[in-house]
């Protein structure tokens, strides 16, 4: 399941190991994208179990995250051929996922997570109801001190109690963020600030809040700081930088003001990958060093053309841009070279042409005009688009890890294709099975950990203490 080995007979074994389950069967609902577990459980006599309460006892019984069923279904007994087996074919069907129930943005994607963290759960849907999940005063309390710590906003877990779901959650914490966003700089999120090791600083893809990778910072607990930057005018109102040049010095200045001397750990999602990899040029160039550059599902820098219909593509092929951040609304590449503008007749053709040029009239009040709605970090990651336009890579040579999300799982191994060009150092690859989005969550935020220590390990201590006098690295 994305990745892991889930062994249904192990579930079923924690299952049938609780007080509350009498009978227990766990099958695979491939009717659904991705697939699914689905545990069927008997109630033993005088039991009502609930199933958040099975999932929490399956994580008590040492089960991991990957392995607890993202649906539990109470029957009063299991169908059974004649021969005493489970009849799985005769099993009712599980309720379906509810539509919109994926979190809709970066909030409610990073409130998901801190539910699902708190009550013990594989996934939360941005609907589900905080009591029913089995929520009460004490994980209202967690929830809330989890929200502080790994969000750094300040949220009292009455607040937690009072808002029920992930949706209206999120919508209480990005307004607090809001209130609070003026006590600090506007592009830097400190998700980690304890720890004596050197920072992590992670670079956010375009249009993407720092929020985003609040997962990770959760695995440098007492380890080292973790700082997440975002584009300059995302939650503000302010002219953003026009190019990928000027972007990575405003993030490089801001890092060498949390951190004078090298050396760095840097860490880029999509877009964020482009600007992290630029930094390490500009601290590499004055003689700082980067200890690790880590590259997530990004996509290689090359020159990028626009076509008369408004679409972005290469300019030596038709591969597009990486998808864009999830939207409650259709998102820009639906609209982009691998739409299907023909699909429902001349009709739908011309609303997408008038879709594309609404985004490009848009486009140079990206960070001025702050749009209440999705079109505002859509604007943003339009804009990435122009600006790799003109961007022109060099070739760095420094340590990377390079990790990219597809259908297939390889190991480490050398960088390939396009990267190749332009990883010219000590750098290794891996693709893990996932998606865009995926990939920053757990359990891949994990494995990322993982291949980012052993990449560490494997090279000069990057935690040793700066030198004040001069520059790290020499």
């Amino acid at each position: 399941m994305r990745g892991y080995l889930a062994e249904p007979v192990e579930i079923e074994a924690a299952l049938l190991g609780a007080d509350d389950v009498a009978d227990a069967v766990v099958v695979t609902d491939r009717s659904t994208e991705p697939p699914r577990l689905v545990a069927y459980v008997v109630p033993a006599p005088g039991r009502e179990p609930s199933p958040a309460a099975v999932r929490r006892s399956l994580l008590a019984a040492g089960l991991p995250h990957s392995a607890i069923p993202a649906a539990v279904v109470v029957v009063p007994a299991l169908p059974r051929t004649v021969v005493g087996e489970v009849d799985r074919a005769a099993l009712p069907s599980a309720p379906p996922p509810l539509a919109g129930d994926e979190p809709r943005d970066d909030w409610e994607e990073a409130v998901a997570g801190v539910w699902a963290r708190a009550l013990g759960l594989q996934t939360v849907g941005v609907h589900d109801d905080f009591r029913a999940l089995g929520g009460d005063a004490l994980l209202a309390e967690e929830v809330a001190t989890r929200i502080r710590t790994e969000l750094q906003v300040p949220l009292p877990s009455s607040v937690v109690a009072r808002a029920g779901t992930v949706a209206e959650l999120a919508r209480q914490v990005s307004k607090a963020n809001i209130d609070i966003d003026t006590l600090r700089h506007h592009d830097v999120l400190p998700l980690r600030t304890d720890g004596t090791g050197t920072p992590l600083f992670c670079f956010a893809g375009a249009g993407g809040h720092a929020v985003v990778m609040a997962g990770i910072a959760t695995h440098f607990a007492g380890e080292r700081p973790v700082y997440a930057i975002q584009a300059h005018g995302l939650s503000h109102r302010a002219v953003p930088d026009w190019s990928v040049a000027a972007i990575a010095r405003r993030h490089a200045r801001t890092i060498r003001l949390l951190r004078p001397h090298g050396p760095y750990l840097l860490l880029g999602h999509s877009f964020g990958g482009v600007i992290a990899l630029e930094v390490a040029h500009l601290l590499t160039a004055i003689g700082e060093e980067v200890a690790l550059l880590t590259i997530v599902d990004s996509f290689p820098p090359t020159k990028m053309k626009l076509t008369l219909s408004g679409s972005f593509v290469e300019s030596h092929g038709e591969t597009p841009p990486p998808p864009p951040p999830r939207s409650a609304s259709a998102p820009v590449a639906e609209v982009g070279p691998d739409a299907a503008p023909d699909a429902g007749g001349p009709g739908s053709k011309l609303r997408v042409m008038f879709d594309r040029a609404a985004q490009l009239a848009r486009l140079p009040l990206t960070g001025v005009v702050q749009w209440p709605d999705t079109r505002h970090t859509d604007n943003f990651f339009n804009q990435s688009r122009f600006l790799m336009m003109a961007y022109k890579p060099r070739p760095y040579l420094g340590r990377t890890l390079l990790w990219d999300a597809r259908d297939t799982e390889t190991g480490l191994r050398p960088v390939e294709g396009p990267w190749a060009e332009i990883l010219t150092g000590d750098a290794v690859a891996r693709t893990v099975v996932g998606d865009h989005n995926s990939v920053l969550r757990e359990p891949l935020f994990g494995r990322l950990v993982e291949d980012m220590r052993a990449m560490l390990a494997s090279g000069p201590d990057p935690d040793r203490a700066p030198s004040p006098g001069s520059p790290a690295g020499h």
